[in-house]
């Protein structure tokens, strides 16, 4: 019986473990939305803070403070996301070098394959699944910090078109 785990493995050129493979592309992915949170948390967190000034004690709101932007505070984690793209590149680029340049010479394995683009699919399938995955989880975790953004700011310090910026960021 074949599971599809078993199946992971016609997703990378011969010579790379499939499942080892995922397990990396997952935790990049993972990392990125890690940074994603934490750097939205923090960004958050001094916002809050430089909007009010403390005197003897008493916390007063700044005359005049201007509130960060949610598209300000998502920037790092729009960076991390960029890394996650240059991985992806980057895992493209390994697989094929290594089809003409691996010890077990995948070169001529992919060969007996017979089935023309076999190549082509199996050395873009993972890069390509793992941007997909990576830009589908990058637009539902912004859409999900502009909504805690939304919630958790005071209407007065919002900006007047808070989610047409959020809706903008996530679609472009």
């Amino acid at each position: 019986m074949v599971t599809a785990l078993d199946r992971v493995d016609r997703l990378v050129p011969p010579g790379f473990d499939g499942r080892r493979e995922l397990k990396l592309a997952a935790g990049v992915i993972l990392a990125a939305s890690a940074v994603l949170l934490l750097a939205f948390w923090f960004k958050y967190a001094a916002a809050v803070s430089a909007m009010y000034d403390y005197s003897y004690g008493v916390r007063r709101e700044r005359p005049g403070a201007v509130f960060v932007s949610c598209a300000d505070m998502l920037l790092p984690g729009r960076a991390a996301f960029w890394l996650v793209l240059a991985e992806c590149v980057w895992l493209l680029v390994r697989y094929v070098s290594y089809h003409f340049t691996g010890g077990t010479k995948a070169m001529y394995t992919m060969r007996r394959i017979g089935r023309p683009g076999e190549f082509i699919a199996r050395c873009t399938a993972l890069p390509l699944a793992e941007l997909v995955c990576s830009q589908l989880v990058w637009r539902v975790l912004a859409l999900l910090m502009g909504r805690i953004y939304v919630l958790s700011t005071p209407e007065r310090w919002l900006p007047p078109d808070t989610w047409e910026s959020i809706v903008r960021l996530v679609t472009f």
